[in-house]
């Protein structure tokens, strides 16, 4: 699975809850900061914070557990923009 998703000044849902997911590669930011999150609404700096030119987030269910399989919130600080992710599920697994 791998998706470009808008992220708003309003915050919303970044990638849905997959429970067959066990990696995932969130791209930093090109324009302005943005703030993860696991709670529906997020906030701006209470979460992860990715700043442009920050090296890529990356979690798996071995290192960070379950967290890999929740949905994940985002809020841009400053404009709307596009982030990037990449993840592997347990069906993708050794195809």
């Amino acid at each position: 699975m791998q998706g470009d998703v808008p992220i708003t000044t309003g915050g919303g849902t970044f990638i849905p809850a997959d429970p067959k997911r066990v990696s995932l590669v969130i791209n930093s930011p090109q324009v302005n900061r943005v703030t993860l999150s696991f709670s529906p609404q997020p906030v701006l700096d209470v979460g992860i914070n990715m700043d442009p030119g920050d090296p890529a987030l990356v979690l798996s269910l071995l290192e960070h557990g379950d967290i890999v399989k929740r949905p994940i919130y985002a809020i841009s600080a400053l404009a709307n923009q596009t982030l990037s992710y990449w993840g592997s599920s347990c069906e993708d697994v050794g195809s």
